[in-house]
């Protein structure tokens, strides 16, 4: 029987995965002109749709995840995002979790 840290590590790994295949596919697509620069209006809609899929795979009794709606992921508790590409560069759970064991 696969552990619940097992199952959650399976779904970060993916999430991760997938994540970097949109930031390595934006790269590649995107010039560094300021007209292409996101300019602090939320996040990337790919990147959005990512984590909450990630969201839906994982199993949230406690609600740590309960921000992660709406439009800009950027504002949701413990998503950290580039100011101005608005590409996520971090994704924290480990902290809101401790918070509330």
């Amino acid at each position: 029987m696969a552990s619940k840290k097992t199952t959650l590590l399976l779904h970060i790994l993916s999430f991760l995965s997938m994540l970097s295949e949109i930031v390595i596919t934006k790269a590649n697509t995107t010039n560094s002109t300021n007209a292409d620069l996101n300019q602090g209006w939320g996040c990337i809609e790919g990147e959005r749709k990512a984590l909450l899929e990630f969201k839906h795979g994982l199993i949230d009794p406690s609600g740590h995840l309960s921000s992660w709606f709406g439009v800009d992921c950027c504002e949701w508790t413990g998503v950290d995002c580039n100011n101005k590409t608005g590409n996520v560069v971090k994704v924290d759970l480990n902290s809101r979790l401790k918070q509330n064991p």
